[in-house]
């Protein structure tokens, strides 16, 4: 894996972990509703918009030659006898 492979897999996304109190949410809750509540943990995640990275050049490739008979000694025919 090279480090480039590694740079492009990592995610666009920017996560967020705040926490917050109920008061600040849900000004209308009661205190003895908030007493029995744990405190609010709020995560948000949104998109980093980053250049695409550069492209990779293309590289064409030629078809492989057929390969080569290998011909062993072959005897030419006899001349003819006129």
């Amino acid at each position: 894996m090279s480090p480039q492979d590694v740079e492009d897999s990592r995610s666009a996304a920017r996560w967020r972990v705040e926490d917050h109190g109920w008061k600040e949410l849900c000004p209308e809750l009661p205190d003895e509703v908030i007493a029995l509540l744990a405190s609010p943990v709020v995560v948000s995640a949104e998109t980093v918009r980053t250049p695409p990275p550069p492209a990779r050049p293309v590289r064409m490739l030629a078809p492989a030659p057929p390969p080569r008979r290998r011909r062993g000694r072959q005897r030419r025919p006899a001349a003819l006898a006129r």
